[in-house]
């Protein structure tokens, strides 16, 4: 098999970016359609896992078997869990959006709900009880909870 170089490409889920480099390994000599065996690993802010697939090497079908594999999402339920138990220690600012004027800080938040594969918003409480939804890079932690 000519060296073929991996391909590389993003899939977004519902906690962030999920980086994916498919490695063609080996052609398999007996596959009537040309079929290959590909590493392919995932990769998130908080995580990684990796799986070996056999597939024709075309990259459309690489990246459709990539988005649906069972491996993303068995990483993505380990990043929602690290953040579900981060939750319950630390305290956040959640960037509010004001209706005029410059977008507020507000701090002491406390992370509620992570987003679920339909969602793409965190939940957080404020000291005074209002409820805020950020999505990521809108919220910072900062501080243990007491």
């Amino acid at each position: 098999m000519t060296e073929t170089p991996p391909m590389i490409f993003t899939i977004e889920t519902s906690l962030g970016d999920c980086h994916v480099t498919a490695t063609p390994f080996k052609r398999i000599q007996s596959s009537k359609t040309n079929e290959s065996e590909i590493h392919i690993l995932y990769e998130m802010e908080k995580g990684r896992i990796a799986e070996k697939v056999k597939m024709p090497l075309h990259p459309v079908t690489i990246k459709r078997v990539a988005k649906n594999s069972s491996n993303l999402e068995k990483l993505v339920a380990a990043v929602r869990k690290d953040w579900e138990h981060k939750s319950k220690q630390v305290t956040y600012k959640v960037l509010k959006p004001a209706n005029e004027g410059e977008d507020i800080w507000v701090e002491g938040c406390k992370m509620t709900l992570t987003p679920t594969a339909k969602e793409t918003f965190f939940v957080f409480v404020a000291p005074n009880g209002e409820r805020l939804r950020a999505a990521l890079g809108n919220f910072q932690e900062i501080g243990n909870r007491e």
